[in-house]
């Protein structure tokens, strides 16, 4: 039962039942599945104090307990300290339906007497939401953190609809608090400055009008609050339908104001979470190998709209679209052929995603928790399962899925990268465009993989960061890329509440360049003022003039100079 895929270790359950035969009970089912039981308790004040110590991954509780507090108060307590899933028992379902109950945000229920594989999917799915969800969070706070640094906002348009938003930090930008008020393409072109507003409004328009891919621009904006001009580079990409047309554009917009004053100086002398588990229903049926329906309980009614009896009349293809159908088959043959391997457990079990017609000719997911009936002798009569609706987990795996492609894109748009590291040092994560310079980052120390070092960098922010746990920014030169780059090491923990770090990494090399130009210029310059004096000091006027003339050539890069000697009263001499 066990996701081998996604845990090295088994996981962690604590049980919390004042009926020591049940408790047992659960305790042989789940530790027969390979889960942890790390510990059993029957009141609500000994398994604050057990959950505190041992911490963990899923808490089984039932809603009456002896002593004082009884199972809803015992979950509330442990929630206000724990962000850990729980799963209320009880004989009497109606008390599971009360606010008190809901203000626990339970992972789900389960009425006794309990069945095994209810029990079983209930928990594993308990699981993977969770993990789903701290995965979410994650990725959330990292693409909030990314353009916060970076001072890079995004925003979406659907085009049919006109329906334009904008991150937390687009707002900023342009001097407005987040979300201060649902803003409009026409507030957008408002807020740009307004020499630059026709170019802008029209380099989007002929993107749209021509069928382009997208277009990306530099223009000023008004800064909402202090009024100032700034600059910003924005990028836009369009998206297309089935048909090949644009029916929506997602762009970023980046504040280059500081960019853009290095340039003038040099010219002169540079981004919640989810829903909580609501009350899970399942669906337990049987069919004989042909696939026909024997049995189905009524909650079938809730799922598809179909009464039981109109549900059994309908035919496999009228349930389920082809591509579901054959994947149940194949998995079907698959275990048939595995009947014969030595040693196979016939007790064994599969689960399958597939998609289920609804009375509305819509689909919904639905996993189907699948296992062989058997006779006395242990052959094969027919088949049970467990279903239970996961449109809401394909939901929200289809939101993480466009988190990581905004973030992806930001970071392309602008050579912005990031990776993520243990207290070790350890990589653990690093983004594609990176892998696609420095390979793969399995085993290998941020130093080694990145600067070709035995030991960490001089002055890396990862010790400070996680000592003081606040953000620590530093700069670093990628000698492979020949490039600098600004890191912003940003400390955090982990689903399982170990810390790591998480590295932004900002190029800066024109910034660099544009200060190193703008100082060696600055030098030239008081070098030539200076040769320029020594000519009231000197006697040997052809000696001053060499100097001079030389020093000339090298701010003017032109060898051609030409040098007038003036009197005080402004007449040229020679």
């Amino acid at each position: 039962m066990v996701d081998k895929e996604t845990s090295t270790d088994p996981p962690r359950i604590f049980i919390v039942e004042d009926e020591t035969i049940i408790a047992i009970q659960l305790k042989r089912l789940l530790i027969h599945q390979n889960y942890d039981v790390v510990g059993i308790a029957s009141r609500g004040e000994d398994a604050i104090q057990e959950v505190w110590e041992k911490r963990p991954d899923l808490i089984l509780v039932d809603i009456k307990l002896a002593g004082e507090l009884d199972g809803i108060e015992t979950a509330a307590r442990i929630r206000e300290r724990f962000d850990t899933p729980i799963v209320y028992l009880s004989a009497h379902p109606e008390q599971m339906i009360t606010e008190m109950v809901k203000h626990t945000q339970p992972a789900g229920f389960l009425s006794k007497p309990l069945r095994d594989q209810e029990l079983l999917v209930t928990i594993e799915t308990a699981l993977y939401k969770h993990r789903m969800e701290a995965k979410l969070r994650e990725s959330e706070m990292l693409l909030a953190h990314s353009q916060q640094i970076a001072h890079v906002g995004s925003w979406m348009l659907d085009v049919a609809t006109d329906r334009l938003t904008w991150s937390d930090e687009t707002y900023r930008i342009f001097g407005l608090e987040p979300q201060e008020f649902t803003v409009t393409y026409e507030a957008f072109l408002d807020a740009v400055h307004p020499e630059d507003r026709a170019a802008v409004d029209a380099v989007y328009s002929r993107s749209l009008r021509e069928g382009e891919d997208g277009y990306d621009i530099e223009h000023r904006i008004v800064h909402r609050q202090s009024g100032e001009t700034r600059h910003v580079y924005e990028k836009c990409v369009h998206e297309r339908n089935e048909s090949g047309e644009i029916f929506r554009s997602i762009g970023i917009v980046q504040d280059i104001t500081e960019r853009k004053r290095a340039e003038q100086a040099l010219r002169e002398s540079e981004e919640k979470h989810r829903r909580l588990t609501e009350n899970i229903t399942d669906v337990v049926w049987t069919a004989d190998l042909d696939f026909n329906i024997t049995y189905v309980s009524p909650s079938i009614q809730r799922l598809t709209g179909d009464t039981v009896e109109k549900y059994l009349e309908r035919t496999p293809e009228e349930k389920h679209p082809p591509s579901s159908i054959a994947l149940f088959l194949q998995a079907f043959n698959e275990e048939i052929q595995r009947e014969n391997e030595p040693g196979v457990d016939k007790n064994r079990s599969r689960i399958l995603e597939v998609e289920h017609y609804i009375h509305t000719g819509e689909t919904i997911w639905i996993s189907i928790h699948l296992s062989f009936i058997r006779d006395t002798h242990g052959a094969i009569t027919g088949i049970q399962g467990v279903t239970r609706d996961i449109t809401e987990r394909k939901q929200a795996e289809e939101r993480l899925a466009e988190e990581r492609k905004r973030l992806n894109f930001i970071m392309e748009a602008t050579r912005t990268h990031f990776d993520i590291l243990d207290t070790d040092f350890n990589l653990h994560y690093v983004d594609s465009a990176w892998q696609k310079i420095y390979g793969d980052p399995e085993g290998r120390k941020c130093y080694e993989y990145f600067m070709g070092l035995d030991a960490p960098c001089p002055g890396c922010g990862v010790p400070m960061a996680l000592e003081t746990e606040e953000i620590v920014v530093s700069e670093e030169f990628l000698p492979k890329e020949n490039r600098n780059i600004e890191v912003h090491t940003i400390p955090f923990q982990n689903a399982e509440g170990e810390w790591m770090v998480a590295e932004f990494n900002i190029d800066i090399t024109e910034r660099k360049r544009a200060e190193q130009a703008l100082k060696h210029r600055m030098a030239q310059l008081t070098a030539l003022g200076q040769a320029a004096q020594a000519v009231t000091a000197s006697l040997d006027l052809d000696e001053v003039l060499t100097q001079v003339i030389s020093l000339a050539r090298d701010v003017a890069a032109s060898d051609y100079i030409s040098v007038a000697l003036v009197e005080n009263g402004g007449r040229m001499t020679q």
